[in-house]
């Protein structure tokens, strides 16, 4: 695996367990002016810094006078609760696994540096990160995703992890188009969506051992856009591979495939999501040659190709599965959801996207165009086995269509099946990494 991997850890409730010990102080506090403390603002204060915290419990309960008393009650309080805190079970078992993965380490937190410092001295766990990332150096606390766009920059990774507890975090995470992983004891995540939910700490090492095996969903959007940038990085960069190695693996394969087109694709460069959910991906151009020679791995170039994969539903919500052929050059008869392709750099512009959607159902079928009744984009997955990003996009269509569909070069069988028959398959038999998540979301949603 040629990705460089990050991973960055909020403190309060991830790291150490102290959440408990400062609603009991915000209730302690608020009861100490004649208020009563409730879960659900606790829950809305959770993971902002001190002022934030300060100024909304003063504007909400009309105690502007007493702001710098409050600011002190709360400084001494959670000085206490940090000091009191515990490790929760099995972070340092976690930490050692990722160190010793070469995994990039941070610390993402809204409480101040020095806390922040102090905290990490006190367990003796200083020496795992790399970076620290507090709240005093952001305008913006959490939810905004100022916190983690910044700290996302410093640990310099082509593929960022973020581990929070609180909505106010997955959602800054989010949209700073970092890889979420809610840690949630009771194991839900409610309406926030992130990429992974776990119950316990130690279930980071089972993601982390899948880098590199499978696909997995990084980010959830109906509204999703993509922007082409101008830029001409130099993929090769790095390798022991020149351009006339490309060329001549590029050559070999087109004289097995005349269909093989040497156009102008795509490659991934990040992701954000605004704070309405809308998704935006970056990408730039380069000749599909030598996104083809990072597939046949003769490059370890640390660059990500852009594709599309659909999901086809007819009006009985079944779905267009096909059998790849023997005679393809990867994944040679496994079972794949139909269509998917390259994105050509024209159609990486806006929604046009789904254009190209269309193009390759149509050239990987027998259907029509004139049958699809509508498209919702559905999010953004990367194959961290082939290192691909897929934007994914459901099509439903106008018509039931019946039977077998006539076999192709690509597929040896293509046909519709319901989905508790595309279940049973998937636990039966092999399917690409791509196909495979996006069937266990699916069966999920």
């Amino acid at each position: 695996m040629s990705t460089s991997v990050g991973l960055l850890f909020d403190l309060d409730g991830v790291i150490i367990d102290s959440v408990d010990s400062h609603y009991l102080n915000y209730v302690e506090i608020l009861k100490a002016h004649g208020i009563v403390g409730s879960k659900d603002e606790f829950s809305i204060l959770n993971g902002k810094n001190l002022n934030e915290i300060v100024d909304y419990i003063a504007s909400t309960h009309n105690l502007q006078d007493i702001k710098n008393e409050i600011r002190s009650d709360f400084e001494s309080k959670f000085k206490l609760s940090l000091g009191e805190s515990k490790l929760i079970p099995g972070i340092l078992e976690t930490l050692d696994f990722l160190k010793t993965s070469k995994i990039s380490l941070g610390v993402v937190s809204s409480s101040s540096k020095k806390q922040i410092d102090e905290t990490l001295k006190k367990h003796r766990i200083s020496h795992y990160f790399e970076t620290i990332v507090s709240g005093e150096e952001v305008e913006q606390a959490k939810p905004n995703p100022a916190i983690y766009l910044l700290a996302k920059k410093r640990l310099n990774a082509n593929l960022t992890f973020a581990v929070e507890d609180t909505s106010n975090g997955v959602i800054s995470a989010n949209q700073a188009g970092i890889v979420t992983i809610h840690y949630s004891p009771q194991a839900t995540s409610n309406t926030i969506k992130p990429a992974f939910t776990i119950s316990r700490i130690i279930n980071i090492q089972e993601i982390v051992k899948s880098i590199g095996k499978k696909a997995f969903w990084i980010a959830y959007s109906p509204s999703i856009e993509v922007n082409l940038i101008d830029t001409s990085p130099k993929i090769m960069e790095g390798d022991n591979v020149s351009d006339a190695d490309a060329n001549k693996l590029w050559n070999a394969e087109v004289l097995k495939n005349s269909n093989l087109k040497n156009e102008m694709v795509t490659l991934y460069t990040g992701h954000q999501k605004s704070e309405a959910g809308n998704l935006t991906i970056e990408c730039y151009e380069t000749k599909y040659q030598n996104v083809f020679a990072k597939l046949r791995k003769i490059t370890d170039s640390q660059i990500f190709p852009l594709a599309v994969s659909g999901i086809v539903m007819d009006p009985s919500e079944n779905i267009l599965i096909g059998k790849r052929s023997d005679r393809v050059s990867e994944y040679s008869e496994f079972y794949e959801i139909v269509p998917s392709g390259a994105l050509p750099a024209i159609y990486a512009n806006g929604s046009k996207f789904i254009d190209q959607m269309k193009i390759e159902l149509g050239e990987e079928s027998p259907i029509s165009q004139n049958n699809i009744a509508s498209t919702l984009p559905l999010g953004l997955i990367f194959d961290s086995k082939n290192e691909v990003y897929d934007i994914i996009v459901k099509m439903y269509l106008n018509s039931k269509i019946s039977g077998p569909l006539p076999a192709s070069k690509e597929y040896s069988e293509l046909s519709f099946v319901e989905l508790i028959t595309a279940y049973d398959m998937l636990e039966k038999f092999p399917f690409v990494p791509v196909s495979e998540a996006i069937l266990k979301h699916l069966s999920t949603d």
